[in-house]
């Protein structure tokens, strides 16, 4: 779980610690040699901590507590650095993760502004499109519409106009590379056809699952050629997305992440700071532990 100190190692060291026995402050009391080993071995955890190579520290505060399971004092201080190297591995987290948010926040507020919100008043969630679609654009024509959800969950909606082949499935390909999405039924209610005075109508709903793959791999390859093709079984129909679309799809997959990414951070913002309440609590218990011990 920890750092980079193998067990190998962490013997080794605690092999070559002194075999001798102390005497205390008082002088009526005698070390033994497991005493002055394990105080050995918490020396080398407290320098580990102070050279802020927590994941070392960690490990060898395992073996401490394997190696010496008697010596409840020194187990005791070893306990109390081990909480003082968790605050600071949860600190260090909540930092990583306040630049994520930053980060997030001003993607999202950059491409925010490129976006729409529709919802219709018989829909329970509504979504974003780019400003440069009209929510019906797919209507008379094939092509492809990338929506984003309030949650930031990534949906695309196929249209192929004028064919019937009942496709569940898209492809795209470019540079001999090929990426397909995951089938949606024709029993599935996402997947619906009708005529439009009399030219066949295919339409597909894919969520992100289903389609993520797809708008990556156009997202990557924005700049050049690309082969989309609709599919069923062996029927297909192809055609070449259009810069148009392929920015469309890119915009909308980066907000779509962002989004995500933001939302995230927003809650890890509340469980760093909840982890570090109950580290800060487990601070004092184990420093008020050492300190009764001593009494």
């Amino acid at each position: 779980m920890y750092g980079a100190l193998s067990k190998n190692i962490i013997t080794a060291i605690i092999a070559a610690l002194p075999v001798v026995t102390m005497v205390s402050c008082s002088g009526n009391q005698q070390k033994s040699e497991n005493e002055v080993k394990a105080e050995a071995l918490l020396k080398n955890v407290q320098s580990l901590y102070e050279e802020a190579k927590y994941d070392d520290a960690m490990t060898m505060i395992d073996s401490l507590m394997k190696v010496y399971p008697g010596e409840l004092d020194v187990q005791r201080r070893a306990l109390h650095v081990k909480t003082l190297i968790n605050e600071k591995l949860i600190f260090n987290d909540s930092i990583a993760n306040e630049e994520l948010y930053a980060q997030s926040k001003q993607m999202v507020d950059s491409l925010g502004a490129r976006f729409k919100f529709m919802k219709e008043k018989d829909m329970v969630e509504g979504y974003y499109i780019s400003k440069s679609l009209n929510n019906d654009a797919l209507i008379k024509t094939t092509g492809l519409m990338p929506r984003v959800g309030e949650d930031g969950s990534l949906s695309l909606v196929s249209s192929l106009y004028g064919h019937s082949i009942k496709h569940t499935r898209l492809s795209a390909t470019a540079n001999d590379s090929t990426v397909t999405t995951v089938d949606v039924p024709v029993s599935n209610d996402r997947n619906y056809r009708f005529n439009d005075n009399g030219v066949p109508v295919e339409m597909v709903t894919f969520t992100m699952k289903e389609c993520d793959s797809l708008c990556h791999f156009i997202t990557e390859n924005a700049g050049t050629n690309i082969r989309l093709t609709f599919e069923s079984g062996k029927k297909k129909h192809a055609t070449t997305l259009s810069k148009k679309t392929k920015e469309i799809i890119s915009e909308t997959y980066e907000y779509s992440h962002s989004l995500q990414d933001l939302k995230k951070a927003e809650m890890d913002r509340v469980k760093f700071a909840k982890k570090l309440q109950l580290s800060r609590k487990q601070i004092k218990q184990t420093a008020t532990n050492i300190q009764g011990n001593r009494e």
